[in-house]
C-alpha cells in the first residue's frame, strides 16, 4: 500500500469517526434537554392543585374533596357546618383529617360556626395562605395546633369566639401577618405559648382575653402597624421583650402584677393615643423609661396603688404631642406637675 492510499484512507475514517462523535453528541444535547424540560414538568405536576374556591358543607363533602389529594387551593376555603345556613340541616362535620395533603390556599381560610370539631389537625401541612385566616364560633374547638407550621399569611389572622377553646400554641414558623392578629372572646381560653418568630404585624394586633393564666409568645414581636391591645389578667407572662413600635393606639388594661409588665420596657414609640387603666397592682412607670414619642393623648387611670410616674418625666417635658390626663390613682399629677419635677 502506498503511503498516499495510507493517508487517504486513515483520512477517511478520520472525518468518518468525526461525524460520528458530533452526531452523538447532538443526540445527547438533544436527550438532555428534553430530560430537563421533563423534569420540569414533573414539579409542576407534583403540585396536585385545585382551580377555584371551596366550601365544605359537611362530613361527606370534606371526605370527597380529601379523596382527591389536593395539595393547593387556587382560591379559597370555607369550612362551615350546613346548620349555618340551613336549620334543617345535619349537624356533622366532625374532623377535617381528610384535607391532611393540602399545603397551600391562595386565598381566605374561613373555619366557623362549626359545633363538634374539637382540632384541624387535618390541615397541619398547611404552610401558605394568601389571604386571611378566621377561626370564629366553632363550638367545640379546644386547640388550633393544626395550623403550626403556617410560614406565611397574606392577610388578617383571627381567633373569634371559639368558647371551648383552651390553649394557643405553635406558629413557630411565622415570621409576618400582612394584616392585623385579633384573639378575642374565647372565654376559656387560658394558654397562649408561641408566635415566637413572629417580628411584624402589619395592622392592629388584639388580645382580648380575661382568663389567661399562662402567656410565653411574641418573643421577636418588634412593631405593629396599626393599634396595640392586651386586655387580660394574666398572672404569668413573657414575651414582647422586642417590641419598640406600635402604629397607632395603644391600650394596657389588665389586672397584673406590672412588675411582670417589665417586658415593655423596649417600646419607644406610639403614634396613636396611650391608654394605662385598670391595673391595681402596678407601682410605678419606671418601665416607660425609654418612650420617647406619643401621637396623642395619655390617660392613666384607675391604677389604686400607682404613686410614682417618673418614668414618663423625659417624655411629658420635652415631646407631649397631646393632653395628660391621669385619674383615681394612688397620685394623680397633672402635666404641670409633671413639667415641674413632681412626678411621685
Amino acid at each position: 500500500m502506498s503511503d498516499c492510499t495510507f493517508i487517504t484512507s486513515w483520512q477517511t475514517f478520520k472525518n468518518k469517526h468525526m461525524k460520528n462523535r458530533l452526531h452523538f453528541l447532538f443526540l445527547f444535547f438533544i436527550i438532555f434537554i428534553n430530560c430537563s424540560d421533563d423534569s420540569n414538568d414533573n414539579t409542576n405536576e407534583d403540585i396536585l392543585t385545585f382551580e377555584g374556591d371551596v366550601v365544605l358543607r359537611s362530613q361527606e363533602e370534606i371526605n370527597d374533596f380529601g379523596a382527591n389529594n389536593y395539595q393547593k387551593i387556587n382560591g379559597f376555603l370555607v369550612i362551615l357546618d350546613g346548620d349555618a345556613i340551613n336549620i334543617d340541616a345535619v349537624i356533622d362535620i366532625f374532623n377535617l383529617d381528610a384535607l391532611i395533603d393540602l399545603i397551600e390556599i391562595t386565598g381566605d381560610l374561613n373555619i366557623q360556626l362549626n359545633d363538634n370539631i374539637t382540632n384541624i389537625d387535618g390541615l397541619s401541612n398547611i404552610e401558605k395562605v394568601g389571604g386571611k385566616i378566621y377561626l370564629y364560633q366553632n363550638q367545640s374547638l379546644l386547640n388550633v395546633d393544626g395550623l403550626s407550621n403556617i410560614t406565611e399569611i397574606g392577610g388578617d389572622f383571627g381567633i373569634d369566639n371559639n368558647i371551648a377553646l383552651k390553649r394557643i400554641e405553635g406558629f413557630n414558623n411565622l415570621n409576618f401577618i400582612n394584616g392585623s392578629l385579633d384573639i378575642g372572646g374565647n372565654w376559656q381560653l387560658e394558654t397562649i405559648n408561641g408566635f415566637n418568630n413572629l417580628e411584624s404585624v402589619s395592622n392592629r394586633f388584639i388580645i382580648d382575653s380575661s382568663g389567661l393564666t399562662e402567656f410565653n409568645a411574641f418573643n421577636s414581636l418588634t412593631e405593629t402597624g396599626s393599634d396595640f391591645k392586651f386586655l387580660t389578667d394574666i398572672t404569668q407572662l413573657t414575651g414582647f421583650e422586642n417590641l419598640t413600635t406600635i402604629g397607632r393606639d395603644c391600650w394596657l388594661t389588665s389586672n397584673v402584677d406590672f412588675n411582670l409588665f417589665n417586658i415593655f420596657s423596649n417600646i419607644q414609640t406610639i403614634d396613636g393615643e396611650f391608654l394605662l387603666t385598670n391595673n391595681n397592682e402596678i407601682s410605678s412607670l419606671n418601665f416607660l423609661s425609654n418612650l420617647t414619642y406619643v401621637g396623642n393623648d395619655i390617660e392613666i387611670s384607675n391604677n389604686t396603688n400607682l404613686s410614682d410616674f417618673c418614668g414618663l418625666n423625659n417624655l411629658i417635658q420635652t415631646n407631649l404631642q397631646g393632653d395628660f390626663y391621669t385619674n383615681s390613682n394612688l397620685n394623680n399629677p397633672t402635666e404641670q406637675d409633671m413639667q415641674d419635677g413632681n412626678c411621685d
